[in-house]
């Protein structure tokens, strides 16, 4: 009977209890902006169609920042691929507000990218939401300070939410 218990324990620890007290305060599923959705802090979305073949990220307690996207191309025109996107960065979100975004990484032209980065947490983060945002684009002259138009958002489709119930490591 002990040794159950015991079981029931780890089990418990590995799948509820372990990945808080490692310091994942947020986790979750990024999905590709529409046109149709609304501003968010100020940033609008991208100005066309975009989708999202696999999305995760991970903010820390220390304010690391995991994120790891494959697939994350406009949608119409079909074939256009990133159009002139060239980098990304990550923005967070709190209360309605840009509180931290991380240096900006090359966007491939498959749309695949990795930020490891960090940025400085608030105190308290009501209502968090991650961006990515364009950070470089050809022809564009210079996108402003802190990120242009986001093309990417936390969140979930009803495909993403069938695919897991428990986002990737963007690790891997």
């Amino acid at each position: 009977m002990k040794f159950k218990i015991f079981g029931w324990l780890i089990v418990g620890c590995l799948l509820y209890v372990c990945p808080n007290a490692m310091g994942q305060i947020v986790t979750g599923n990024i999905v590709g902006a529409l046109t149709t959705d609304a501003a968010v802090a100020g940033v609008a979305e991208g100005g066309a169609p975009w989708a999202v073949t696999k999305g995760t990220f991970s903010i820390s307690n220390t304010g690391a920042v995991k994120i790891k996207v494959t697939g994350l191309i406009i949608t119409d025109p079909a074939g256009a691929g990133v159009g002139p996107v060239t980098e990304v960065a990550a923005s967070l979100v709190c209360g309605g507000m840009i509180v931290g975004t991380t240096s900006s990484v090359p966007i491939s032209s498959a749309g695949d990218f990795k930020i490891k980065g960090s940025i400085k947490l608030p105190s308290r983060c009501a209502a968090p939401v991650v961006l990515i945002q364009v950070a470089a684009a050809t022809g564009f002259g210079t996108i402003p300070t802190g990120g242009g138009p986001f093309i990417a958002i936390s969140g979930f489709t009803s495909s993403s939410a069938a695919d897991s119930t428990e986002p990737d490591d963007p690790e891997n």
